[in-house]
């Protein structure tokens, strides 16, 4: 069978097409990302732009006729904060109903973290206490399991573009913005602390770690077979942050190539907030993970959890 799975993100839109074997393993055909960045302005009217609602149906035209092309057999759609703040949620799914067919499920930030959680760990077997984050454009997710119970799952809101837009206004970023985002992030995640979580399983998903490693790898093509289960030290994250501080995006975007696309003027905010969260967690280093929210829609639907709209 062959399933896709598209992740509608506040920065990115994000499409997974996968052959899901007879023994229910997911083996990955294609990843594929766009940054329509659709949370841009919601911190005023709340409203996703018209602008941005065309540029979000233009890729999901394209994800359309590539699902055709790939003859997948059930495709599931999952919306996360942008679409969960703003006010014109609902006129934006009719419009995507109304046009390719397909029901967006808008998932709560609880639901985000589980599902990424699913998704990020449902290949590692064991009952070893895995530590999971995504860092998305507008919430972060961290949470706290293993294969049978999640102990603590939540989901914060701050994100790549929010942090950016709330923070860090110049090109490149003032010292004192730099300082007010920082701590800023030290009193918002506070609660995460944990001082043994030097010996869990940490493991970083979503657009921040992936292209942290392809920098650090010199990769300027994206190759997930050269990012997924590749190392970050918080060593790694804090270098690539101070040289990213002192770029200004139109740099960032020529010096790094295709990875950083979409991504080169709020990249610097995630490293902030990767760095916040591994200090936290007193994690001197991470799992790189190219899986998360889109691969555990899948698990979850073949589970029979996911409720369909």
């Amino acid at each position: 069978m062959t399933v896709a799975s598209i992740d509608i993100g506040s920065n990115t839109v994000l499409l997974l097409i996968a052959e899901v074997d007879e023994y229910g393993n997911i083996h990955s055909k294609l990843n594929l990302y766009r940054a329509p960045r659709i949370s841009k302005g919601l911190t005023g009217d709340r409203n996703i732009s018209e602008k941005k609602i065309s540029e979000l149906k233009s890729v999901l035209s394209e994800y359309s006729t590539v699902i055709k092309d790939y003859h997948c057999q059930h495709v599931y759609l999952v919306g996360t904060n942008a679409l969960r703040i703003a006010n014109n949620s609902s006129e934006v799914i009719k419009k995507i109903k109304n046009d390719f067919g397909w029901d967006i499920k808008i998932i709560s930030g609880d639901e985000e973290a589980r599902l990424s959680f699913l998704g990020a760990t449902y290949h590692l077997k064991s009952l070893e206490t895995k530590i999971v984050f995504d860092i998305g454009g507008g919430s972060t997710e961290i949470i706290i399991g293993n294969d049978s119970t999640i102990t603590f799952k939540k989901s914060f809101h701050t994100g790549v573009v929010s942090l950016t837009e709330k923070f860090l206004k110049q090109n490149p970023p003032a010292n004192e913005e730099i300082f007010l985002a920082n701590d800023w992030l030290k009193k918002l995640f506070a609660e995460i602390r944990l001082d043994k979580a030097i010996n869990y399983k940490v493991i970083a998903v979503a657009g921040t770690p992936t292209t942290l490693s392809c920098i650090k790898q010199k990769i300027k093509i994206y190759d997930e077979k050269l990012v997924d289960d590749s190392f970050l030290t918080i060593n790694d994250v804090r270098e690539i942050s101070l040289r990213l501080s002192k770029m200004k995006s139109e740099q960032i975007a020529a010096e790094f190539g295709q990875v950083v696309e979409g991504r080169e003027d709020v990249l610097f905010a995630g490293t902030l907030i990767l760095i916040n969260i591994m200090n936290l967690l007193n994690a001197g280093k991470i799992i790189v993970s190219n899986r998360g929210l889109r691969y555990g829609v899948i698990v979850d639907r073949l589970n029979k959890n996911f409720i369909e709209e």
